[in-house]
């Protein structure tokens, strides 16, 4: 899936490296302005980790949300939590005797930049190249995303009593599904190769299940380093994500990279995701180890 701009943008992409100062400016601010809501949409409809944690908590500024535990656990007990940390995508799992947890948010930086001799005058190939390198930035994007959520199911599997330890198959599948009542199964690229190559190269069907097929580097953020599945009943209410919402109220924000102003010869874009994800209950969080 690739994002789609408007034909409009080509040529006010060629005016932002105008030698008049206020034309250059106005272009860059009219070309920011115009990708940051398309490469928000983009990054939310194609993330592993907007689909699993779809409890969503936007917040805008420095203070990130808080959940009431109180809700979940009762006013008194220790709720254990599992969080997205910082950069990197490493977890933690956090003792509270408090009735309010509060997002420990990750910032994530994604930048882009080329040489300006490829602005060539009345150039058709100028914008496909330069959309090429934004669809980079997003799918970069989305994985550092994914990773910091995947990051913390890792941190949930590592002592999860929801968890089988099976050889992978048709019917070790379904049975993992069934018994955990999963309407949401994650696996592996890896791991749908080797059903593929069971079933005749066709996908078994499991009524009212929707899989989620991940790239294997996703899977690496888990400790144990074997073949994982991970099953969800998206019914638990405890699987949030906190999401910063810029000024405008897009998810991410895309702007010109000052740092290229002093070389001539290049030009390039920074984007920023802020937000974190947080599990406030395992309950109906499973695991199939093969």
């Amino acid at each position: 899936m690739k994002i789609k701009f408007e034909d409009e943008l080509s040529e006010v992409l060629a005016k932002t490296v105008s030698e008049d100062y206020k034309i250059a400016y106005n272009a860059i601010s009219e070309f920011c302005l115009s990708v940051e809501p398309v490469l928000s949409k983009y990054i939310e409809e194609n993330s592993y980790a907007y689909k699993i944690f779809s409890n969503e908590l936007l917040y805008m500024g420095p203070n990130p949300p808080e959940i009431p535990l109180d809700s979940y656990f009762g006013i008194g007990e220790t709720a254990k939590i599992w969080s997205s940390n910082f950069p990197g995508g490493l977890a933690y799992n956090e003792i509270s005797g408090e009735s309010v947890f509060r997002f420990r948010p990750t910032n994530l930086f994604t930048a882009i930049a080329w040489n300006k001799n490829y602005y060539e005058k009345e150039s058709k190939f100028l914008f496909p190249f330069v959309a090429q390198f934004i669809q980079r930035l997003a799918e970069e994007t989305i994985t550092k995303i994914d990773y910091a959520a995947f990051a913390v199911l890792s941190e949930i599997c590592e002592d999860s009593k929801n968890k089988s330890l099976q050889a992978l198959s048709i019917e070790s599948l379904g049975d993992f599904i069934k018994n955990n009542k999963a309407n949401v199964v994650l696996i592996s690229k890896e791991s749908q190769k080797k059903i593929l190559k069971e079933n005749g190269e066709e996908w078994p069907e499991f009524k009212g299940v929707n899989f989620l097929f991940a790239d294997n580097l996703l899977f690496e953020a888990f400790k144990q380093k074997k073949g994982i599945i991970v099953g969800i009943d998206t019914k638990n209410e405890s699987l949030f994500r906190a999401v910063e919402t810029k000024g405008n109220g897009n998810s991410v924000s895309f702007e010109y990279d000052d740092q290229h102003r002093s070389e001539s010869g290049k030009t390039g874009y920074i984007s920023e995701w802020s937000g974190g994800f947080c599990v406030s209950d395992d309950k109906k969080i499973s695991f199939l180890v093969s």
